[in-house]
C-alpha cells in the first residue's frame, strides 16, 4: 500500500504477469496525482487490472485520471482494464457516459 493520508488506499499487487492496482476510499483532485504517478510507474507490458470493489467516490479529476491512463495504455500497446466498480461508482461512469470502460 502506497501511504499517503489523501483518503485513498491503494494497493499493487503482481501474479502471473497481471498487475492489479486495487482502489479503496476516495479517487479526488488531490489523490489522483498519487494515482498517475502509480499508474505510470506500471507501464509495460502485461496487463494493469484496476479493482474499483472498494472505492466510494471519485470526481472529475479521478475519472479525467482513469481516462488518460488508458489512452496512455492504448499508446504504449499494454491493456488496462477496469473492474468490480461498486455500485456508487458504476452509477457514476453511466452518468458520465464512461460505462464502456467498465469490465
Amino acid at each position: 500500500m502506497v501511504g499517503v493520508d489523501d483518503g485513498l488506499d491503494v494497493t499493487v499487487t503482481s501474479e502471473t504477469g497481471v498487475r492489479r492496482v486495487s482502489l479503496g476510499g476516495e479517487l479526488d483532485v488531490i489523490a489522483a496525482t498519487r494515482l498517475w504517478t502509480v499508474l505510470s510507474e506500471l507501464e509495460g507490458p502485461g496487463p494493469v487490472v484496476v479493482d474499483l470493489a472498494d472505492l466510494s467516490f471519485i470526481d472529475s479529476m479521478g475519472l479525467s485520471t482513469l481516462l488518460r491512463a488508458k489512452k496512455r495504455a492504448d499508446d504504449l500497446g499494454f491493456d488496462f482494464r477496469l473492474t468490480n466498480p461498486s455500485e456508487r461508482v458504476r452509477e457514476i461512469f453511466q452518468v458520465v457516459g464512461l460505462n464502456q470502460m467498465l469490465e
